[in-house]
């Protein structure tokens, strides 16, 4: 049974493997219960990180990016 969030993001999570899906579904629907309401661009880098097209260390640079406001390269590691 799919959730409400699960359709909604279907495109992005469908470039996951199963095991990947499963792992940001539980995270991002833990997160939604404890009141977090996700944005597009914070799925999708849940599902770039899960992936293992970037780093937690660059989903985090991105993330901090977010909040002030400027642009984190996509491509930053260090």
């Amino acid at each position: 049974m799919s959730t409400t969030f699960e359709e909604k993001y279907a495109d992005l999570l469908d470039r996951l493997n199963p095991v990947e899906r499963r792992a940001v579904v539980r995270s991002v629907t833990n997160a939604i219960q404890e009141g977090w309401d996700p944005t597009r661009s914070q799925i999708e880098l849940q599902v770039r990180r899960a992936s293992g097209e970037i780093t937690g260390e660059q989903a985090r640079a991105q993330i901090i990016a977010a909040a002030r406001g400027t642009t984190a390269a996509h491509s930053s590691a260090s």
